[in-house]
């Protein structure tokens, strides 16, 4: 199978990553070389290879249900969150302060 940018959305984490498993199916080793997408799209590679590959999407996350962990999208809303009220915060000390 040839291998495209779908192809590679499709096995793309919820963070934006790939594990190196994953890596290793398609034929490259490491992502810390510049323009290593492009370079390998447009690469055949075993149907099988691609299956697992997607398959392997988010393999290396932990799970958000588990006890202690959050998703980062959690994060993100949470942090936002906090933004928000220092944002209140700063604002009436400063209004106090005039």
């Amino acid at each position: 199978m040839v291998i495209t940018d779908h192809i590679l959305l499709q096995g793309m984490s919820r963070n934006g990553g790939y594990n190196s498993r994953q890596l290793k199916l398609l034929g490259t080793h490491t992502k810390k070389n510049k323009g290593w997408k492009r370079r390998l799209i447009g690469t055949s590679v075993p149907d099988e290879n691609v299956k697992m590959f997607i398959a392997l999407k988010d393999a290396h996350l932990p799970k958000p249900d588990s006890p202690g962990e959050v998703s980062l999208l959690d994060e993100i809303k949470q942090l936002k969150k906090e933004n928000a009220i220092l944002k209140k915060s700063i604002k009436i000390l400063t209004n106090m302060v005039k």
